[in-house]
């Protein structure tokens, strides 16, 4: 496959950044991440706003993997974002004002 790849995932699931970090070294482009770190109550009305219902114990689990992910320190120590070309977290305000996202080599 040749070109730019998106994909819009959670992020939260060690396996599949994995697997997009396995896929990646063959890229030229690398990986970008651009992630999206909101409070909760943010996150779920965002749900809500979007007619997705998500169990507690479901998002539970997302928060906790989240947290070990992206701690509060800011300071990105996962191994699977360890490989990417770029990481990005951004809060509401920040996505909000995107316009565009452009990558280059």
């Amino acid at each position: 496959m040749d070109g730019t790849v998106v994909v819009h995932d959670c992020g939260t699931r060690r396996w599949w950044r994995a697997l997009i970090a396995r896929w990646s070294y063959r890229r030229p482009a690398g990986v970008h991440y651009v992630l999206l770190d909101v409070p909760v109550d943010v996150a779920l009305d965002g749900q809500q706003a979007r007619n997705r219902r998500v169990r507690r114990r479901a998002f539970g689990r997302h928060l906790r993997a989240w947290r070990e992910m992206v701690p509060a320190s800011g300071e990105l120590t996962d191994p699977d974002l360890a490989h990417a070309t770029s990481c990005l977290v951004l809060d509401r305000a920040a996505a909000s004002a995107i316009d565009r996202i452009t990558f280059t080599a």
